[in-house]
């Protein structure tokens, strides 16, 4: 509940890691105290509003997870074209795990059109970034293109 309370302070000031944190804090249901996350205390729509701000500004995991509760519906209607584009905006400015969702997305056809040459472009992104399973999807993709 400390940390809340300086985050809250910090965020109010401009922080902009402390607005991903809050958000954290709220999606993660930890806001009333104790060491543990606590489900039945999850505020989805605090945890939204707390990383809009930072996604304001930037933050790259906030606007990561933005994606993510628009792709599961958690504090907002399920929306995959909002997901993508979430992701997308991340995705751009180098975060790899969303280079990774955005060419699954691609892959799939989920939230936008279908494209392979386009989840093969963001896989490599992804690769390239370290992203653990890139690599091997990457490898897959490889071993399902038709042979010339």
């Amino acid at each position: 509940a400390k940390a809340r309370e300086w985050w809250e302070k910090a965020a109010s000031r401009g922080h902009v890691e402390s607005m991903y944190n809050l958000g954290l804090v709220y999606y993660r249901g930890v806001h009333g105290g104790g060491d543990g996350s606590d489900p039945s205390r999850q505020d989805f729509a605090k945890a939204r509003e707390w990383w809009l701000k930072a996604a304001e500004h930037g933050h790259l995991k906030a606007i990561y997870s933005l994606a993510g509760m628009a792709r599961t519906g958690e504090g907002q209607a399920k929306n995959l074209e909002e997901s993508f584009k979430w992701y997308l905006r991340a995705a751009e400015a180098g975060h790899p795990d969303s280079q990774f969702q955005v060419a699954s997305m691609y892959m799939n056809g989920k939230g936008v059109e279908k494209s392979a040459a386009e989840a093969e472009k963001w896989m490599r992104k992804a690769a390239e970034g370290q992203h653990p399973g890139a690599v091997n999807a990457l490898r897959l993709m490889k071993m399902q293109q038709p042979k010339q």
